[in-house]
């Protein structure tokens, strides 16, 4: 029976990005290990080839030290975390024990794992009490008691799995020592002292029509304000196929559904911009929405992103792409600084041209002639780079009588390239790339003959693509 490896399929759990140059994606796929590969190939493709494992079994929770990308952390089924010394190839078992004369600890299957935006070496997981490591998960303590209902009658589960467990643990990266817990039974949990006192903030979440004892899937504290927090619920494990966003603004006293435009459909992952409060995006059953307000109104995000359930959202802080995690078609990237810059006051202009990222010149040509790549055929599945150059994106808010003229020019005003832009509302997107062309700044120009819209970006040099990878 022929395997056909060209069906991009896959069921991913859960994403994270590093800050290298270009940017390398982890992927936790169920049944599939977890994955390290480049957002972009030095062969102008990704295939299978710059792909390498790096955790075993199912693949679930990644995290990448940001500061020493020498440490990476992985974690699968029922809590069994490892820590993974990139420098030296070494894999070392990191999973919280709980001592012989004690209950052992109930993890749940896709075990919660988190490092503190404030100290890198500062890891969170939960079994049903918060554990927490200050030496990079080489040791653990319990900060909290039992959050969750603790009910004798859930908690054998079915066949081998545990309820009445931790589900997702964050802490603020405004307040260090303000950690949220989130459980199985639906049960919300926050301390502001680090773990000394907690506050439980289910009967809130109740209220706000969230019932009580629904999956918390994710717990968001925003990287604008100490005091707000977003929240979302699943039903999933209960056949109830509700949407489930919540907000609280007074660290979770009171909560707020915010689900207008979203479908009939859970919720399992929701990210803020930490550039832009007003922008959230979130994960579905059916699809990736997006919300430019807060969450007060969401817009499906289409395109050719199909409308499969998304398991989880990351923003890459350097390129400003977006990365999902979608349950059946493997790993989506989109860029989304111009959302990010899309605000009230921008979308009452006419038009605006947004800022524009500095970008490497392209050496596409000459590496793209290394390698044996092409002897492989079509039997496997490749995905081609991101279009090389400078990203130009505008904005039209109302019907033009004519096109915007687009200008490019180098730093001595010559004219490179121009286009004419559409006439109806939208988002527009542009690419520009010379191979001729010198590292130097560049001004871009929009205009409508009486009003001008001007950004610069750099050219750089070009990026340096090691033909041995180590």
């Amino acid at each position: 029976m022929a395997h056909h490896y060209q069906i991009p399929l896959g069921e991913v759990y859960h994403v994270e990005t590093d800050n290298e140059t270009p940017y390398h994606i982890y992927a936790g796929l169920q049944d599939h290990e977890t994955w390290k590969g480049p957002v972009n190939g030095w062969t102008g493709s990704v295939g299978v080839e710059d792909w390498v494992i790096t955790g075993m079994w199912d693949g679930m929770f990644t995290l990448v030290d940001r500061l020493d990308p020498r440490w990476l952390y992985f974690t699968t089924q029922f809590g069994k975390h490892t820590r993974v010394d990139q420098s030296l190839g070494v894999r070392e078992g990191i999973m919280p024990q709980n001592p012989n004369d004690k209950a052992p600890y109930r993890y749940t299957w896709t075990t919660p794992l988190a490092m503190s935006p404030h100290d890198s070496r500062v890891l969170y997981t939960g079994g049903q009490m918060v554990l927490k490591s200050t030496d990079r998960g080489q040791s653990w303590r319990e900060i909290s008691p039992d959050l969750t209902c603790n009910d004798p009658d859930r908690i054998g589960g079915k066949g081998h799995i545990q309820f009445c467990t931790l589900t997702t643990i964050a802490e603020s990266p405004r307040q260090f020592g303000q950690i949220w817990a989130g459980s199985d039974d639906g049960r919300v949990h926050v301390t502001v002292d680090g773990g000394k006192a907690w506050r439980d903030c289910t009967r809130g979440i109740d209220n706000a029509g969230a019932p009580g004892r629904l999956w918390v899937s994710q717990i968001c504290p925003s990287q604008h304000d100490s005091q707000t927090v977003y929240l979302v619920k699943s039903g999933f494990t209960e056949d109830h196929f509700v949407p489930y966003v919540l907000v609280s603004q007074d660290l979770g006293k009171s909560w707020k559904r915010i689900v207008a435009g979203l479908p009939e459909a859970p919720v399992s992952t929701l990210v803020e911009s930490d550039r832009s409060p007003n922008l959230l995006l979130v994960g579905t059953d059916k699809g990736l929405f997006v919300s430019l307000d807060r969450g007060c109104q969401w817009h499906a995000m289409q395109g050719n992103i199909p409308p499969v359930p998304i398991r989880y959202l990351a923003i890459q802080p350097q390129q400003r792409d977006l990365v999902v995690a979608s349950y059946g078609r493997g790993v989506w990237v989109t860029h989304i600084a111009p959302l990010e810059e899309l605000t009230p006051s921008v979308r009452n202009k006419p038009f605006h041209l947004f800022g524009v990222l500095d970008q490497p010149l392209s050496n596409q040509s000459d590496r793209a002639h290394w390698g044996n790549y092409e002897m492989t055929g079509d039997n496997h599945l490749r995905t081609d780079n991101e279009p090389e150059g400078i990203k130009i994106t505008i904005y039209i808010s109302r019907q033009l009588d004519k096109p915007l003229n687009l200008v490019v020019k180098d730093g001595n005003g010559q004219v490179k390239k121009e286009w004419l832009s559409e006439v109806k509302p939208g988002l527009y997107g542009f690419h520009w790339t010379d191979d001729k062309e010198q590292p130097g700044a560049m001004v871009i120009e929009l205009s409508n003959g009486q009003v001008v819209e001007r950004q610069t970006a750099r050219l750089t040099d070009p990026l340096f693509w090691p033909l041995l990878r180590r």
